[in-house]
């Protein structure tokens, strides 16, 4: 029946997000979860990935819709495809978020994800992106490759937030 439908990112990875997936090697349809609401309406989705080399699961992206946020969709779908990466072999699970997100938090930290390491992830603005145009500003610079390090003055270019990084140790569970 799913496959009858248009893929349920499409509104945040565009239309051909279905080829996409297919074409990546790590991508698995069985983990890639879709809730519909009683209207068959997109409620919630979670995108899990195993990589057997490595025996790593990731969860990324996760959604639940505005309308349906604050049911316990998302605990079910994380916990389902947690359960789904273990019986494929994962050993641990990463996933990465906002930490200001206090839904996120309080959701990934109660099934048992613990944090890792906090990274300050830096984004190039558009308007820096429109000022490459003059070879002399530092985000041309960057994007020729002239300035791999982002110098401290050069920040104004970049928007930032905080990513935290946690995982989840599937052996603890099992025992």
């Amino acid at each position: 029946d799913t496959m009858l439908r248009p893929h349920h990112m499409i509104k945040r990875s565009g239309p051909d997000v279905a080829q996409r997936l297919l074409q990546t090697s790590l991508y698995r349809s069985d983990l890639d979860l879709l809730m519909l609401d009683r209207d068959d309406n997109h409620a919630a989705h979670g995108l899990f990935w195993y990589d057997p080399t490595t025996a790593t699961g990731l969860v990324e992206p996760m959604r639940t819709e505005d309308d349906h946020q604050r049911r316990g969709l998302a605990r079910h779908i994380l916990t389902t495809g947690i359960d789904l990466l273990a019986e494929a072999g994962a050993g641990r699970i990463k996933i990465c978020f906002e930490p200001d997100n206090p839904a996120s938090r309080g959701l990934y930290l109660s099934v048992g994800f613990e944090p890792v390491k906090q990274t300050d992830v830096l984004a190039r603005r558009a308007s820096a992106r429109a000022s490459s145009a003059d070879p002399a500003s530092p985000a041309a610079q960057h994007a020729a490759g002239a300035d791999a390090a982002v110098r401290p003055q050069d920040r104004s270019h970049f928007e930032s937030w905080i990513r935290l990084d946690c995982h989840l140790d599937l052996s603890v569970r099992r025992s």
